[in-house]
């Protein structure tokens, strides 16, 4: 049997202002044609499959589109997992219809943890076992204590994750004395794992609902992470599949790829990597204003749909003419879409006070540095524990816009 794990769709998405729309679309043609060429039995979706809990009308229609292709493809089950930017009753609205079509969506945690054990049969016999362990908020693994301190409370959310895990593991005995291999999913951030992008800096660092490696049963075979959106191999059985497409600039000159599972005499799995093709460039061009020009003159554009473009103006000392200057070159720009540009200057770096006097400079820091600049200027005895609850509320927010 032959299982695609992917994740983190985020269907939906912009960049500034600008739609992947297109982008996700060509994706979805990739990936049903790899289906298809590979003979997956099975799609594993780790989460996070829309970039607000409640989405447009359009993003739906490209989610169910998929779904309706894949379920004429070679793929004859899916399973499909929330993550912390979706919605539980967005997710699992249809669920009795997809899962006639062997579509199985946990969108959330259930009464009923059994409901969340999916066999996979291949001519009529069971194969596989996937545990499809949505993203743990914090009122699903623990109940909240008086008078708790903010240490305990960050202990007790994460032995909670763990146990929860350990107990989808204990319901896995049965068949693993059959030997039939177990997956679990997981949407969570993982302390061995590593971060590259600005968003993940913003909105996992601090995150209370993050665990050990060590910590996953052994009982699992393999487990098919989302949340991070750089594609890595936490151990060999723990693997974070990463985003399908660039989400963020800072994600740019990543390798965007899905993982291919076969399932091995040993219930092991022989796994690989397949390479997403790049269906635009993004780039990011940094430099003097004389730098930056000549770059974009000589920039030859290689994609398939037209390049975005981030532009960073470096200059020495300080020019009140350089902001006109460069709005009027950057307007003559016809081959390439500019979808953000920022001047910054060496000897004028301006105070958290300046910044907010000038509203046009705040799109140019990120939320966090913003929290970062204020916090240091004020005298509190555990900032930390101000960072973590500012990030924990940052992602809920972003979850919902």
């Amino acid at each position: 049997m032959k299982i695609l794990h992917t994740s983190d769709w985020h269907i939906g998405r912009k960049l500034y202002n600008s739609e992947l729309k297109q982008d996700m679309l060509l994706f979805f043609d990739w990936l049903i044609e790899t289906i298809d060429n590979q003979k997956i039995d099975t799609l594993i979706v780790a989460g996070d499959i829309f970039d607000i809990a409640y989405p447009s009308n359009d993003s739906l229609k490209i989610y169910y589109k998929f779904l309706t292709r894949i379920n004429n493809s070679y793929c004859s089950n899916v399973v499909i997992i929330g993550g912390n930017h979706d919605s539980k009753s967005t997710l699992e609205a249809p669920k009795e219809i997809l899962q006639m079509m062997d579509i199985h969506v946990v969108g959330g945690t259930t009464e009923d943890i059994n409901n969340q054990m999916f066999e996979i049969k291949k001519d009529e016999k069971t194969e596989l076992v996937v545990c499809a362990i949505p993203y743990l908020r914090d009122k699903d693994v623990r109940q909240s204590v008086a008078g708790e301190s903010y240490e305990e409370r960050k202990a007790n959310i994460r032995d909670g994750i763990a146990n929860y895990f350990g107990q989808m593991a204990k319901m896995t005995e049965n068949y693993k004395a059959q030997n039939i291999p177990i997956i679990a999913t997981g949407h969570l951030f993982v302390n061995d794992s590593k971060i590259t992008s600005d968003e993940e800096r913003e909105l996992y660092i601090g995150s209370l609902q993050q665990i050990s490696a060590k910590r996953f049963p052994s009982e699992f075979d393999y487990i098919a992470l989302g949340h991070i959106h750089r594609p890595q191999k936490v151990t060999d059985r723990i693997r974070y599949s990463g985003s399908p497409l660039p989400m963020s600039f800072s994600e740019r000159k990543q390798q965007k790829s899905v993982l291919i599972l076969e399932t091995n005499l040993d219930n092991s799995f022989i796994i690989s990597k397949l390479d997403i093709p790049k269906f635009r460039n993004i780039v990011l061009f940094k430099g003097t204003f004389t730098d930056v020009r000549n770059k974009i003159q000589n920039y030859k554009d290689d994609g398939k749909q037209k390049a975005w473009i981030e532009i960073e103006i470096v200059e020495e000392k300080f020019n009140p003419e350089l902001r006109s200057l460069a709005e009027a070159y950057i307007q003559e720009i016809k081959d390439l879409e500019i979808l953000n540009y920022k001047i910054l200057f060496e000897d004028n770096i301006k105070t958290i006070e300046q910044l907010i006097e000038e509203p046009s400079s705040l799109k140019d820091i990120s939320h966090t540095e913003i929290f970062d600049r204020l916090l240091s200027k004020t005298n509190t005895e555990n900032p930390q524990e101000l960072k973590d609850t500012f990030n924990e509320l940052l992602s809920t927010v972003n979850s919902f816009q």
